[in-house]
């Protein structure tokens, strides 16, 4: 009675045995994006086969997503692997072999084919009109291995180093006199007009926020002054040796100022980003302008002369031969006078505005810009009472 007792015991130890073996052989993992060629190593390691296979006959960066929990080996294998391969599992061993790439149809002409990418690894052809076969496989692992065949977007915050800038810029201008009389008193009124600018700049940015900036412009500044004023000039002598106050008399009297600039403008600048495509701008700096060019011309009113004899009490007027008449500014036509202005001016500028880059080296900066230049007339020769009151 012992011996089939004997039997019983050593077909429960190899149905043990066997258990523990086929329960070693089970897999748990998982993965996201990792090469199939690392699931394979992971599974090796984890059941201890090893692999019979030509890893040229396979793609082994393809990527697998996929969890296994307790899973077989043949299960894990037909996951990874796919169409791609057929396998059997041997006594520790998993012979793997990659399945016959089907050939892929383009057409191709007679002529020479059109290079699309020729190195040492691959050279990509391009045909029309015939059939040519390419190994469809290779041709999209150059694909993903090379992502610089498609042009990086540029980055629209990178500032440092040398830059050339042009600036348009149009708006409100002024003299920005006041007309007033010899003891200060107002006697008229005065009002810019339309003003112009045009520069170019050579800009270095020493990081990608912060740079200086030089260059040369052109602008314009002009004014309207309307006076209404009367001026006295006593002590005269008319041609009967009579003395008498000559006066002047000017109603809504409108002249035109007008002063033309070369500007040389050194300044700091500041960028910074606040979004993907958009950032802030502003320069602020010191502006050396030469007048090239300066006129005033009379455009509208009149001028009335007349003499007042305090001898009789007596105010004359409309006497040409006495030269007591009324001027009106279509009298002078479109004449133009010199203006004169002292030389050169120096001044102020600030600007801000917002930058959006169009492609890579080169920008849209809009924005506004304000500046103030200290360019005062210059007293014309004369005696110092001389002028109507205003200069």
């Amino acid at each position: 009675m012992r011996q089939p007792i004997l039997y019983i015991l050593t077909l429960a130890f190899l149905l043990t045995t066997a258990g523990e073996a086929y329960a070693a052989k089970t897999f748990t993992k998982r993965y996201k994006g990792e090469r199939r060629e690392a699931v394979l190593e992971d599974l090796g390691e984890a059941t201890g086969y090893t692999y019979d296979m030509n890893p040229a006959e396979l793609d082994m960066s393809k990527p697998v997503t996929a969890t296994f929990k307790k899973a077989s080996v043949k299960s894990v294998l037909r996951k990874v692997l796919g169409k791609d391969a057929t396998f059997t599992i041997g006594k520790g061993v998993i012979h793997i072999k990659g399945k016959p790439i089907p050939p892929v149809i383009t057409e191709r002409p007679a002529a020479q084919a059109d290079t699309i990418i020729d190195n040492d690894s691959l050279t990509l052809l391009r045909w029309r009109d015939t059939v040519e076969t390419i190994d469809c496989r290779w041709t999209m692992r150059l694909l993903d291995d090379q992502p610089d065949i498609v042009p990086p977007a540029p980055d629209s915050h990178a500032l440092k180093g040398h830059h050339l800038q042009g600036w348009l810029g149009a708006g409100y201008g002024s003299m920005g006199y006041g007309l007033r009389a010899a003891d200060g008193t107002a006697v008229g009124t005065e009002h810019g007009s339309f003003a112009g600018l045009a520069q170019l700049n050579y800009a270095y940015y020493f990081t990608d926020n912060w740079g200086v900036a030089a260059g040369v412009g052109f602008s314009n500044y002009c004014s309207y002054g309307t006076l209404n004023h009367t001026k006295q000039w006593e002590g005269q002598t008319d041609t009967d040796g009579e003395t008498y106050t000559h006066i002047a008399r000017t109603h809504d009297w409108r002249e035109r100022q007008a002063a033309y600039m070369v500007d040389i403008p050194v300044m700091v600048q500041m960028q910074y980003p606040v979004a993907d495509r958009l950032r802030v701008y502003a320069g602020a700096g010191v502006k050396i302008g030469l007048p090239v060019a300066a006129d005033w011309s009379i455009r509208s009113g009149q001028l009335e002369h007349q003499g007042y004899y305090q001898r009789w009490n007596l105010t004359l007027d409309a006497i040409n031969a006495r030269d007591f008449y009324t001027e009106q500014a279509a009298d002078f036509g479109t004449d133009k006078h010199n203006l004169a202005l002292r030389l050169p001016a120096v001044g102020a500028m600030a600007e801000a505005g917002v930058a959006y880059p169009i492609r890579a080296g080169l920008d849209l900066i809009a924005g506004v810009f304000f500046n103030y230049t200290c360019n005062n007339l210059r007293p014309e020769d004369g005696p110092a009472d001389g002028n109507m009151g205003w200069q």
